[in-house]
């Protein structure tokens, strides 16, 4: 079930779906590859909201590399008013109350879907 407060908190429209990552952000993560995906669709008319929580500094506060080519790349593509970056928390909560799918382990399956 979506959590409607958490949406309207985030800005993120009812009905609308949400890619999302939740981490840190280092390099092997390719976030800026999903970023450019996420461009794409944006091209082919999708309607969306790409959300980030985490970020390069495991205590919430710094701002790297990383997070600046995700800006840019969305910024280059159109799609800043997509992207959310939520920083180390969510809704200034320790814990962010999303819901996810994640693949078990031993799944081959890399993708992994959250919803609000």
């Amino acid at each position: 079930n979506r959590d409607n407060v958490l949406a309207k908190t985030l800005n993120i429209p009812k009905g609308t779906p949400v890619i999302g990552y939740i981490g840190t952000f280092v390099d092997y993560e390719g976030l800026e590859l999903l970023v450019e995906a996420c461009v794409k669709l944006k091209n082919e008319g999708a309607d969306f909201r790409l959300l980030f929580v985490g970020n390069e500094n495991v205590s919430g506060q710094d701002q790297g590399p990383i997070t600046e080519e995700i800006k840019r790349i969305a910024k280059e593509g159109a799609i800043t008013e997509f992207v959310i970056m939520a920083g180390g928390t969510c809704n200034g909560k320790s814990r962010c109350r999303i819901k996810c799918e994640c693949p078990k382990r031993d799944d081959r399956t890399w993708c992994n879907r959250y919803y609000l």
